[in-house]
């Protein structure tokens, strides 16, 4: 850009700008009491990490790094969890702000990225354009960060507008490398996205390479193909050395997502390559209205851009940018792209900051041609605009036409929603038409797009507000407090303990309030905790990487050292409440208890659920998967007697079913057919029973997809109400799931029933519904024999834990902590082998005798990770100084060759 004397210029007024707007959006959020926490994701995940991530750091500054959170999910990889959510941000280092509450942090960390992503616009316009209008370029950017990605995904997921950021920064990179022959900027800027988050640099990875292959195109058609190959080999290299540098992040991450994948992508239904017809017009319907908190793939950008894209497509020149803008087009259209654009994981909208960009840029580009379009070309540009505009005016007054009450259902904000791009697309138009000046031209519509944006932004706050998009501010400091009472119970250091908190908005809460607990709520946790809910068919696991408690099933929390219980429904069997909303576990065993018996789990694979779920008491299930075969010499086998017993035990429950229906006022009719049965919308289904025994009471449903049509149930015991999700097998989040198990909780002998409430109309299998009932008869004898042995004087330290232990004979010493290879087990000092326990954790065998046990974690490729880092580096650096060093050689030569000449 020539005009570098006017880039502070352009930083200041998009500056001031974007001050000015943030305040709107600002200041209606706060006088409506709402923060910057978007209900869902950011409530649950998002706002509690930031918070162990600001302790994370700050402890690190004192105490120095580790690599193991207790906290969480029965203790998980704290690279490998957080990374996602900005472990390794650079932008993180804003945590180390002392006096800042939590919430405020939350909004200066939004606010502060999308800015930044406006100033990386600013950068990526100067390097490429040169301009009479370069104050366009401030207003380019404010398109850009004022547009729906910043302001929806950007609030759902904060880190998602890093890729705002890096995105200009990277076009930048991959322009120097093809035609300047310069791979610094590309590697920094590639290796800083893959440090900041693996996820999304693999879609900046893919829009980069696809820019990159379009730059090498043009030059294969000018220079021919060896300097086209010359380019390709230098771009893998930039690649791979961007990696290498990253690698001490990248190695254990990468690792981490693949060693901890369980769901099975590839089995999703198939995409079609491009959308169908009615999802086409609607989604280029809403393209230029107002960005909103609650549509996630909505473009949302002014529609200011519209007549430049016009001017660009009807003009000649500007081949490359035509050519992008083609694909891009053909990436909305098509929903294959979309997954391919978003990671590889499934469709979905987190690549269309690529759409924003590209639209800001070409209003950037094409400002000029604008305003100073004369006679055909100017009425050229008018009435295409025009023409759309009327079109979407005519889709839009059929809206209201067809639905009278339209108009009384929305608000007055929501109307002006549907009317602001008519009023500033004819604006524009007249602005264009009848301005003569070009000063006055380009002034006129910097003032309309200033004036347009802050009506926008003030519809999107409002819109915000009413729709409760976002936290309350009370809620969250209520929620910051609420477990202050019970600190010194559940953050007691003199033992270790779990405590199950099944409340749905604070799975992750352990990780502000610092108890050790079995929910956890994040992208990614170990595969053997999976596995474990998936082989025990835990309701409370849906999908199976969202754990929310074992569903209060009492032997699962027994043997995962769950001392407390964090809520008033549904409370497992033998909690007693010693507070409000506090339960403690009256069997509860110690963390490190012993096993004197084994079992294969080869012998128990073909067992059902539940029965499985009893041996977990009498004996510790070790499983040669990693076909290793362990050395049990001295631990006794559980006798073939225990599984001639279980098998003559019969726990089904007999009922008598009844429907019931809104239009028979609720009378009940006997159901005869125990087959397939058609319900209406909210039908009742009751399973009337007569237990002869006292236990835990389980409906079983055979298959997902029993209920037809529903893809929830609600179940209602002793007036206690309850919602249950099935997993589709076409689910993004599907991973085997066939049956589903839902414990209704303790009951009492004598009779009682289940009420099912059908939400939907359809149908279901009665044949493939039952009841179990698990007795408790000798639960506490177990429970006594398991904790006489058990670790003492247990102390967690950063990566790890020690203990104590005397057995009199050979025993397995469980740890409920889900298995990990980088978990290494020492006895007196002496390295042992661990075994998988358990279907998902750890156990180790002890000989008689008193030991010291340890057990220290290594993170897999961690150390590999640092020297590949050290090594990227070591190459980078020697290709900056050879460099350096060549092109000052080349001016040397160049000087004296000159003085040759001369003389």
């Amino acid at each position: 850009m020539k005009y570098k004397k006017d880039l502070l210029k352009i930083m200041i007024i998009y500056s001031c700008i974007f001050l000015f707007l943030s305040s709107i959006i600002i200041f209606i959020m706060h006088k409506d009491g709402r923060s910057f926490v978007y209900y869902g994701d950011a409530f649950v995940q998002h706002f509690p990490s930031q918070i162990y991530i600001s302790k994370y750091l700050n402890d690190i500054v004192k105490n120095g790094f580790y690599l193991f959170n207790f906290n969480i999910g029965l203790g998980q990889d704290i690279l490998s969890t957080y990374h996602y959510y900005g472990l390794t941000d650079p932008l993180s280092a804003i945590f180390l702000i002392k006096n800042l509450s939590p919430v405020t942090i939350y909004m200066i960390r939004i606010f502060l990225r999308i800015y930044l992503s406006g100033i990386a616009f600013i950068f990526m316009c100067a390097y490429f354009t040169e301009k009479k209008y370069p104050i366009s370029i401030a207003f380019g950017a404010v398109l850009y960060t004022f547009s729906n990605y910043a302001l929806s995904p950007g609030m759902m997921h904060p880190f998602f507008i890093n890729a705002m950021i890096l995105l200009p920064l990277m076009v930048i990179a991959v322009h120097k490398l093809v035609y300047k022959n310069n791979i610094l900027l590309f590697v920094i800027v590639f290796a800083a996205s893959l440090i900041t988050n693996v996820y999304l640099s693999i879609i900046l990875s893919v829009t980069a390479f696809f820019y990159a292959l379009i730059c090498t195109i043009d030059i294969f058609l000018k220079k021919g193909p060896s300097s086209s190959i010359k380019i390709f080999g230098r771009g893998m290299l930039s690649y791979l050395l961007s990696f290498l540098i990253s690698g001490i992040v990248t190695f254990p991450v990468v690792n981490s997502i693949i060693t901890n994948s369980i769901r099975n992508i590839d089995s999703k239904a198939e995409l079609p390559f491009i959308m169908a017809k009615n999802d086409i017009i609607n989604y280029f319907y809403a393209f230029f209205r107002t960005p909103d908190s609650n549509n996630f793939a909505l473009v949302g950008i002014s529609i200011v851009v519209l007549v430049t894209l016009i001017d660009m497509l009807i003009n000649k020149g500007n081949l490359k940018l035509k050519i992008i803008s083609f694909f891009t087009l053909l990436l909305i259209l098509s929903p294959k792209l979309h997954k391919l654009f978003g990671g590889f994981l499934y469709d979905n909208y987190r690549w269309y900051f690529i759409v924003t960009l590209l639209l800001s840029y070409i209003f950037v580009i094409r400002f000029e041609s604008v305003v100073e379009s004369q006679g055909y070309k100017k009425i050229s540009i008018c009435f295409t605009t025009l023409l759309i505009i009327g079109v979407y005016t005519y889709r839009t007054y059929l809206r209201y036409a067809n639905d009278p009450n339209l108009m009384r259902i929305q608000s007055k904000i929501a109307f002006s929603n549907d009317i602001l791009p008519i009023v500033v697309a004819f604006a524009l138009i007249a602005i264009i038409l009848f301005f003569r000046n070009k000063n006055l031209k380009s002034s006129s519509i910097y003032v309309l797009i200033i004036i347009s944006f802050s009506v926008s932004m003030f519809i999107y706050a409002k819109q915000s507000s009413y729709s409760r998009a976002f936290v309350k501010n009370y809620i969250l400091h209520e929620k910051l407090v609420k477990y202050d009472k019970y600190k010194d119970i559940l953050t007691d250091s003199s033992e270790f303990f779990r405590v199950d908190n099944p409340n749905t908005a604070e799975n992750n809460y352990s990780d502000i309030f610092g108890y050790n607990s079995i929910p956890i709520n994040y992208s990614i946790e170990n595969k053997n905790f999976s596995l474990f809910n998936l082989e025990y068919i835990n309701t409370a696991s849906i999908p199976i990487t969202v754990v929310r408690g074992f569903d209060s099933r009492a032997i699962l929390n027994s043997i995962t050292s769950t001392k407390y219980y964090l809520s008033d429904s549904k409370i497992p069997f033998g909690y007693k409440k010693i507070s409000d909303s506090l339960y403690e576990n009256k069997y509860y065993l110690p963390f490190g208890f012993t096993y004197d018996k084994y079992v294969s789990y080869d012998d128990i694979r073909m067992l059902d659920v539940l029965k499985k779920q009893n041996i977990l008491l009498e004996a510790c299930i070790i499983d040669n998967t990693d076909n290793k075969k362990p050395n049990l010499t001295g631990i006794k086998k559980l006798e073939d007697n225990y599984f001639r017993k279980s098998s003559l035990v019969d726990t089904k429950l007999d009922f008598n079913a009844f429907k019931a229906s809104r239009e028979d006022k609720n009378t009940k009719h006997i159901l005869q057919n125990r087959g397939i049965i058609k319900n209406k919308k909210d039908d009742i289904l009751l399973l009337e029973y007569d237990a002869k025994l006292k236990g835990e009471l389980y409906l079983r449903i055979d298959s997902q997809d029993v209920f037809k049509n529903n893809p929830h149930i609600f179940v209602t015991h002793n007036g206690e109400e309850r919602y249950y999700d099935f997993i589709n097998k076409h689910s993004n989040w599907y991973a085997g799931e066939n049956q589903k198990l839902i414990n209704i909780g303790y009951i009492d002998s004598g009779k009682n029933q289940l009420k099912i409430r059908i939400p939907n109309k359809g149908e279901f299998d009665l044949s493939k519904i039952s009841l179990d009932l698990i007795s408790f008869g000798s639960y506490e004898t177990n429970i006594e024999r398991l904790k006489n042995n058990h670790l003492k004087n247990v102390s967690m330290n950063k990566n790890g834990f020690t203990g104590e232990i005397e057995n009199k004979e050979s025993k397995l010493l469980f740890i409920s902590i889900p298995f990990n290879d980088g978990w290494k087990a020492f006895v007196d000092g002496n390295n042992t082998d661990i075994f998988r326990s358990n279907i998902g954790f750890m156990a180790i065998k002890l000989n008689p005798g008193i030991h010291r046990v340890e057990f220290k974690y290594e993170r897999p490729l961690q150390s590999i990770g640092f020297i590949s880092t050290v090594l990227g580096t070591l190459i980078f650096v020697s290709y900056i100084v050879f460099r350096g060093l060549n092109a000052r050689h080349n001016i040397f030569r160049k000087k004296e060759s000159n003085k040759i000449f001369k003389s």
